[in-house]
């Protein structure tokens, strides 16, 4: 015989399906026991993450009490920490696990600021909704940095869980059906996306990063959480939120940004987090600009002859080509010894604490400069204009009887065009000097 979920706790009609017999927040908590550390965190940041965009409104609001910003921010921040701990391999959790105690103490004294002014500024169920949106991620980021992950993974869910409530219930205020409706599909909504996680998390609960890449959502979206997304989206462009817009789209559509990217920007110094909204945006966009220029460089390696075969082997095309003529085959031979020189030197550049600004833009110009001559050598399209004697001098290359190996230079001379492009991007995120 099932027993009664007992007063105010989370009860079976908002979370059951393939948890099974799930009446409270004691039978959610021996639930998640059952699953691993990783799978636990996961589970409550998803239910973190649905509710996420009631703090949404606090973006710009700014009073002598209260800066809304560094609230949002604080609640952000723990989502996609704790999001992050949720899918990280086991055995290399020591930064993340700190990270995680970084956001939820700042989540903690956001949320404690923010409770009287919220009260205060907003309606009372305005003001708790969000509060319960913030404690849920809180407790998210709190699971990943605690021995008993399992009862802050089912606080959160719960905080969750009361959100979605208090969300439909203040759109249902009215007696019209329409509201009624409203509020049973919010409920309805909320119920089967916790028990859509839990099946994932059941069938396959040492792979928790696959119930990231399904939608939040699994059915129909509570309209006033849709709302919340589209404004935020809307206002974000050419603002701080832009990079927490397109983030947060990704995990709602189950389509989350690379998790080595998420990782990079869940370990921020505390100190940047500290300075607000417009220093952490500044600090995501080096962070994105570097991801892009790693990127292109080990694309741009996969497709450069090995080093030390410059020395004794024949350039020559895909499927065994005739080589390039004697003359232009050394010169293409030289830069590419040139090639790897620079992208070595880049390499070891940017990962330095403070790259060189003059470093950086000599490499980026030389490699393009290099492209330039191995335009010359195929008749290959660059972004910079090519002198005609540079152009009539690939025409001659392609008439030497090479169509297969100027083929694959024009390829390679693809990618170290986007290097150099890459890097002018990520000099542009740092500071003069």
């Amino acid at each position: 015989m099932r027993t009664r979920a007992p007063p105010g706790k989370l009860t079976r009609d908002r979370v059951r399906g393939d948890m099974g017999d799930v009446n409270n927040e004691e039978e959610l908590e021996e639930f998640l026991r059952a699953l691993p550390h990783r799978a636990r965190v996961g589970f409550a940041a998803r239910a973190a993450l649905r509710v996420a965009p009631y703090t949404f409104r606090y973006r710009d609001h700014v009073d002598e009490n209260f800066d809304g910003s560094v609230f949002l921010l604080a609640c952000l921040r723990a989502n996609l920490v704790s999001g992050v701990a949720g899918t990280w391999p086991t055995h290399d959790t020591r930064e993340i696990v700190s990270a995680a105690r970084s956001a939820a103490s700042a989540a903690r004294s956001a949320l404690s600021a923010a409770r009287s002014a919220l009260s205060a500024a907003h309606p009372a169920d305005s003001a708790a909704l969000s509060a319960r949106s913030a404690r849920s991620a809180l407790s998210a980021a709190l699971s990943a940095d605690s021995a008993d992950s399992a009862a802050l993974s089912a606080r959160s869910a719960l905080s969750a869980a009361l959100s979605a409530d208090s969300a439909a219930r203040s759109a249902a205020l009215s007696a019209d059906s329409a509201a009624r409706s409203a509020l049973s599909a919010a409920l309805s909504a909320d119920s089967a996306a916790l028990s859509a996680d839990s099946a994932a998390l059941s069938a396959a609960p040492d792979q928790s990063q696959q119930i990231f890449a399904t939608p939040l959502w699994p059915a129909q979206v509570p309209e006033k959480v849709s709302e919340a997304v589209e404004t935020f989206e809307e206002a974000a462009p050419g603002t701080p939120w832009a990079f927490w817009a397109r983030w947060y789209r990704g995990m709602f559509d189950g389509k989350p940004l690379d998790w080595e990217l998420q990782r990079q920007v869940a370990l921020i110094d505390d100190a940047i987090w500290k300075a607000g909204p417009k220093a952490v945006a500044q600090e995501i966009a080096r962070i994105e600009r570097l991801f892009e220029l790693e990127h292109e460089i080990a694309a741009l390696k996969a497709t450069l002859p090995p080093r030390m075969a410059l020395s004794s082997t024949s350039l020559i095309g895909d499927n065994g080509g005739p080589p390039l003529n004697d003359g232009v085959q050394q010169a293409v031979r030289g830069d590419f010894v040139l090639i790897w020189d620079q992208i070595e030197a880049l390499e070891a550049e940017i990962t330095k604490p403070e790259p060189s600004l003059g470093k950086l833009k000599k490499i980026a110009k030389a490699l393009l400069d290099i492209s330039v001559r191995i335009a010359s050598y195929c008749g290959g399209k660059i972004d910079l204009a090519l002198t005609e004697a540079s152009k009539e001098a690939g025409k001659a290359v392609v008439k030497l009887g090479a169509p297969i190996a100027v083929a694959s230079l024009a390829a390679q001379n693809e990618g170290i065009q986007q290097v150099a492009k890459a890097i002018w991007a990520f000099v542009k995120t740092l500071p003069p000097g």
